[in-house]
């Protein structure tokens, strides 16, 4: 029931709203000739909602509290998608 109350929406909400953030970040960063924070493969970067939680549960529970939501989805990207 819990993926159908409003908290739920919201929280998908803003994730879509990171996610689209740090995706323009990225091409800006690519455009500018900056480093980049994370690499995608050329087809957008995708994270399961199931994945994109572990991934959030692997971030240290002494540091969520300072991470604002934009910043813990860039460390869970970062993880997924390494740049070598």
């Amino acid at each position: 029931m819990a993926f159908f109350d409003a908290d739920y929406r919201r929280l998908k909400s803003e994730a879509y709203a990171a996610g689209n953030s740090l995706r323009d970040d990225r091409l800006a960063a690519q455009k500018t000739g900056k480093p980049i924070l994370y690499c995608s493969p050329k087809a957008r970067a995708q994270l399961g909602s199931m994945e994109f939680i572990d991934g959030l549960e692997a971030i240290p529970s002494t540091e969520r509290p300072k991470l604002n939501l934009k910043q813990a989805m860039l460390r869970v990207l970062q993880k997924k998608y390494p740049c070598r």
